[in-house]
């Protein structure tokens, strides 16, 4: 935490309340602030009360904070139980219950905080929860699976050693759902900006297997991965994908075909391939 000295006087109270467990102060006093003109704290001001409360107290005392904080109405309070359990979460997984409730919340803005919990159980003694993710790859709710998605990208970006093989067969478990919300986090970003970009090699070889493959949001995800600025490091493999499905028979599949030619023409215009694939 930053040294008392610096912190203002708005900071001072959260510091202070969060410390204290007055929670419904806090709350309130965290949703009287502004942020980008529009009320409610910053992500600085809820991490600031988030690390308050882990200097007062032990792994115990913030197991009992983020059920409490959960259990209350208000967002503020169930985004601040997320950032605790991405700690608590990986040392005690009779937490399972409590983050998947958290993960698949009415709110957007504390599903998305649930997220660096998934990434945090992921990485933490690799590849010692890797079975817990892959039974949580089978759960029925999209948010759960676009978590993973994302747990994947960032676990990629550490590079740990002997992981990759792991990530792309974790991945290929979410490849067949068809909701959008886990597709357009997993081709171009798990995938595409991930993946491809820190293991290439392996993935392209993935990519062209996936590609030709029977469920159609497989094969989507596989040209949607070239859709980003990775894409453009690997036009041959991207145009032999590409131009075998620009016929695709699902339309979702020719749409994206047609959005990321579009995308790699502009990035590689001395292309004359994929210049003239854009043309068709």
């Amino acid at each position: 935490m930053r040294k008392k000295s610096v912190l203002s006087e708005r900071e001072e109270t959260i510091v202070r309340l969060a410390r204290a467990g007055e929670w419904q102060e806090l709350i309130e006093w965290l949703n009287r602030g502004t942020h980008h003109g529009k009320p409610g704290a910053s992500m600085a001001e809820k991490m600031l009360a988030t690390e308050a409360m882990r200097d007062a107290g032990d792994r115990q005392v913030l197991t009992e904070r983020a059920f409490v904080l959960a259990a209350m109405h208000s967002p503020m309070a169930k985004q601040i139980a997320c950032a605790l359990l991405q700690e608590l979460w990986p040392d005690d997984l009779s937490l399972t219950e409590l983050v998947l409730a958290l993960t698949i919340d009415d709110d957007w803005e504390v599903r998305e905080w649930a997220a660096p919990a998934f990434t945090a159980l992921l990485v933490s003694e690799w590849p010692r929860h890797l079975p817990m993710i892959e039974e949580l790859t089978m759960h029925p709710h999209e948010s759960v699976k676009r978590q993973i998605a994302l747990a994947i990208k960032q676990t990629a970006q550490k590079r740990i050693a002997g992981s990759v093989d792991s990530l792309l067969a974790l991945t290929e478990r979410l490849l067949p759902e068809e909701h959008e919300y886990v597709r357009k986090n997993l081709g171009p970003f798990c995938i595409g900006d991930g993946l491809l970009r820190v293991y290439p090699q392996e993935t392209l070889s993935k990519l062209k297997r996936w590609a030709t493959d029977e469920p159609w949001p497989v094969r989507w995800n596989a040209v949607m991965s070239f859709c980003g600025a990775s894409g453009s490091a690997h036009p041959d493999v991207a145009y032999e994908i590409l131009s075998g499905r620009i016929d695709d028979p699902h339309p979702l599949v020719q749409k994206a075909v047609k959005r990321t030619i579009k995308n790699l023409a502009k990035r590689c215009p001395e292309d004359d391939r994929l210049v003239s694939l854009a043309k068709v």
